[in-house]
């Protein structure tokens, strides 16, 4: 480590404008977490969809990068999410200090009660689905409501008759709020309301 500082300036600046540049090349993505059924005993799949080409090579440049960079690019970016079943085999793939770095996260939900794709019959109620306890850190949720459209088809067991029990979505956009309010301190929570 001490012959990679003598012969890289870069390592050679400051730590204070050294995290200034880390912060400017990790930044600024929302990750599409995409989730598929593997047909095998372990159950789901999880993988990153529509990133930048090494957008993390960074990390592979030396020891002391890695070190100085690794909880970075969860903590910089946003990630999104459609998927019910995406959550547990996604944040299995991280220690508990990267899933601690994550600040933001983005959920697709249809009518803020679920979201718009999972595999099974009945569909989990949001705040059932969404690990928020996995997350320590976060800062910002911005959930994307959608009011038709929906990729998850919506008349069976566990939402039958959506359209007809006449709840607004704004009730649902607030018991989701209170519910996040009460597990994570300080986090901001948005709704954005689209017909896709």
């Amino acid at each position: 480590m001490d012959r990679s500082r003598q012969n890289s300036p870069f390592l050679l600046l400051p730590a204070e404008l050294r995290n200034q540049i880390y912060a400017s090349a990790l930044s600024g993505e929302i990750f599409d977490v995409h989730c598929w059924r593997r047909y095998t005993p372990f159950g789901f799949a999880t993988r990153v969809i529509k990133k930048r080409t090494n957008f993390l090579s960074l990390l592979s440049v030396c020891r002391q990068l890695y070190v100085e960079t690794r909880l970075l690019p969860l903590h910089f970016n946003a990630f999104r999410f459609k998927s019910q079943d995406a959550f547990h085999s996604w944040f299995n793939k991280f220690s508990e200090d990267q899933q601690a770095a994550i600040k933001e996260v983005h959920l697709v939900t249809w009518m803020a009660r679920h979201m718009v794709e999972g595999e099974g019959w009945i569909s989990k109620p949001l705040d059932t689905a969404f690990p928020v306890e996995r997350l320590p850190g976060l800062k910002r949720v911005e959930v994307e409501v959608r009011g038709n459209g929906r990729v998850r088809d919506c008349v069976k067991d566990g939402c039958l008759g959506c359209d007809e029990h006449g709840e607004d979505v704004g009730i649902e956009e607030e018991k989701f709020k209170k519910w996040m309010t009460g597990r994570v301190t300080g986090a901001e929570v948005n709704f954005e309301r689209v017909s896709a």
